[in-house]
């Protein structure tokens, strides 16, 4: 339960920190290269070096397809998020991004044969309603219909990522190699980042500017976190990962809501007081199924 905490504490973090970029005017684009080539960095300290550069670890192992997929989708749907914010609306894509969670969820019962019972069904459908109605923020604008294929690509690509580092950590990854599959798919990112920056002649010393390298580099540790303590959780099996991927999702959601109140005095709507209010029932209904 511990690596549990230590995910949902990572993911929220990265929220705070690019929420707190966004209202001071810093590029985000900037921030989430830096992000990666810190995470990736973290993973290769934590890690042997010799695992890491070993040419038996890159030709025989079955997780670098997978870490390869992931790697592209994580620039990728950042790009998306940006995109859809600004064409379909910031409400709709925040809502498709935290409800993607369904994807993982339907992928463990599905192809590990997880239990579906009635407790669990309840908790999971709580679970959906309560990220939705935590998500919800009033618009000023009107949801334009014409892009809302962005949302729904948000929403796959997202569940995804999820499913494929279920897929990776149960067949192929163990504690002792959890720390360079998570630095090789950051490393991946980070170098599909670098061709844009490029191909945007996006200037290297933007880089280093102390703001962005300080919040680039914080932000890569908690992402670095959020996804090596996840999968530290699913291998540690003390629930049914469907169970485990709900009780994350929802523990971002809530407690990046309560640290928006606390820290940026974002103001809440009844829905939202009632989505937080059904994730703590959803988390409890999930944790003793």
């Amino acid at each position: 339960m511990t690596y549990l905490l230590l995910s949902i504490l990572s993911s929220t973090l990265i929220l705070i920190t690019f929420k707190y970029a966004g209202n001071h005017q810093i590029d985000l684009f900037k921030i989430v290269v830096i992000n990666y080539f810190s995470a990736s960095i973290l993973g290769h300290l934590i890690n042997d070096p010799s695992a890491t550069l070993s040419v038996y670890n890159f030709t025989h192992t079955g997780w670098i397809s997978p870490a390869l997929i992931i790697g592209v989708l994580l620039i990728a749907m950042f790009y998306i998020m940006g995109l859809s914010s600004h064409k379909a609306g910031v409400s709709i894509t925040g809502v498709a991004s935290k409800m993607s969670v369904i994807v993982p969820i339907t992928f463990s019962i599905l192809f590990y044969d997880e239990s579906l019972h009635f407790l669990k069904l309840t908790g999971i459908i709580l679970a959906i309603i309560a990220v939705t109605f935590s998500s919800l923020k009033k618009s000023n604008g009107q949801i334009n219909k014409y892009f809302l294929f962005l949302p729904i690509l948000i929403f796959l690509g997202t569940g995804t990522i999820d499913a494929l580092i279920k897929y990776t950590q149960q067949e192929f990854i163990s504690n002792d190699t959890s720390a360079v599959f998570t630095s090789i798919l950051f490393g991946i990112a980070f170098i599909i980042g670098i061709v844009i920056s490029i191909s945007r002649r996006i200037p290297f010393r933007e880089f280093i500017e102390p703001k962005v390298f300080t919040m680039g580099t914080f932000v890569g540790i908690c992402n670095f976190g959020s996804i090596f303590f996840l999968i530290m959780a699913l291998n540690q099996d003390f629930q049914d990962s469907s169970i485990i991927f709900g009780i994350n999702n929802l523990g971002v959601v809530a407690l990046s809501v309560l640290l928006g109140l606390i820290i940026f005095r974002e103001k809440l709507t009844r829905l939202n007081w009632s989505g937080i209010a059904l994730s703590f029932v959803a988390i409890w209904l999930l944790n003793i199924s």
